[in-house]
């Protein structure tokens, strides 16, 4: 499949998740998450497919750059006959999480009498992943997980409502903004910080000094990995300017509802990942975005290691 048939494919997804009234139960049978050989998405695989052998590919993770393939036919070794749903693969990277584990909440909301079915990709569930889902109000212990090869007599398989790199559907950022924010704290600045975090997560070069800078001008440097979730979205929500470097932590913000602050963001290279975007615009606040006064010295996307060239420019940015 070619970006551009990813992309179709994906847009088209997010326009039937709009479509409440589709959310109609039918046998499918789901094959347990199996590592592959691969790279990318399609390290994962897996198989659902209804009575007539159709591959049920809403239940398929995707982005607008690729999607994952479709494992093969299993026997069939478990029954279910209890209405359910489709929630999806809980994975341990923060912002997957946030975006693609959580994807079909929106769709969970509008079938609250069924079990929600899901893949995993470890053997638990972290503490930070059951605090999300209280605030959303699900509990992951409830549902139900595929670890063989499953036949639901009444499962529903709903579209994503968030695809990475296309886009968030109303329904999506509705059923996400679980925690309402209050009236910013007159003057309240925060630097959500990654200097704590390892190497290997990516690393701007002079955050520390650029952090320094920034309490000496009143700035709160926030480490969110050290504090809970509610804390981080409390701290955030307090805040009229919110700044940092492009990371997962910025994602949280898409669990807000109302965030009055401004964001800024140290891109960690030329372009901006689209999903930045994509949350500002589902959650309706100001953001903006720089490369200037950078460069990147190793690595790429995510695990890009960058340092401050011009520390005037970089701090003009974010402090002015």
């Amino acid at each position: 499949m070619t970006r551009g048939q990813g992309e179709a494919t994906a847009q088209a997804s997010l326009t039937v998740a709009a479509a409440a009234d589709g959310l109609v139960g039918r046998r499918i049978t789901v094959t347990a998450l199996r590592k592959t050989a691969n790279a990318g998405l399609a390290r994962w695989q897996f198989r659902a497919a209804d009575d007539h052998g159709e591959a049920v590919e809403a239940m398929l993770l995707r982005r607008s750059y690729a999607r994952m393939e479709m494992g093969p036919a299993e026997p069939i070794l478990q029954q279910v006959s209890e209405p359910a749903i489709y929630g999806g693969i809980i994975v341990d990277h923060y912002g997957h999480f946030l975006l693609e584990t959580l994807n079909r909440v929106w769709a969970m909301r509008c079938c609250p009498d069924r079990r929600t079915v899901w893949h995993v990709t470890g053997p638990t569930v972290r503490p930070w992943q059951r605090e999300i889902a209280a605030l959303l109000g699900f509990d992951f212990d409830a549902g139900i997980r595929v670890t063989q090869a499953t036949a639901f007599q009444d499962l529903v398989a709903p579209e994503p409502g968030f695809v990475i790199g296309v886009g968030c559907s109303p329904e999506q950022a509705e059923a996400l903004g679980a925690f309402p924010a209050r009236r910013p704290i007159p003057g309240r600045r925060i630097w959500v910080s990654r200097s704590l975090l390892p190497a290997h997560k990516g690393t701007l070069v002079g955050e520390d000094r650029l952090e320094a800078a920034l309490q000496e001008r009143g700035w709160l440097v926030f480490h969110p990995q050290l504090h809970g979730i509610l804390t981080q979205l409390e701290t955030m929500c307090d805040a009229e300017v919110i700044a940092g470097v492009e990371g997962s932590a910025l994602h949280s913000l898409l669990l807000t509802r109302g965030l009055g602050a401004e964001v800024r963001i140290l891109q960690r290279g030329r372009v901006l990942n689209p999903n930045y975007d994509i949350i500002a615009r589902a959650r309706g606040f100001r953001q903006s975005s720089t490369f200037a006064g950078l460069r990147r010295i190793a690595g790429s996307g995510a695990t890009a290691t960058q340092t401050i060239e011009d520390f005037d420019a970089v701090l003009d940015f974010v402090a002015s």
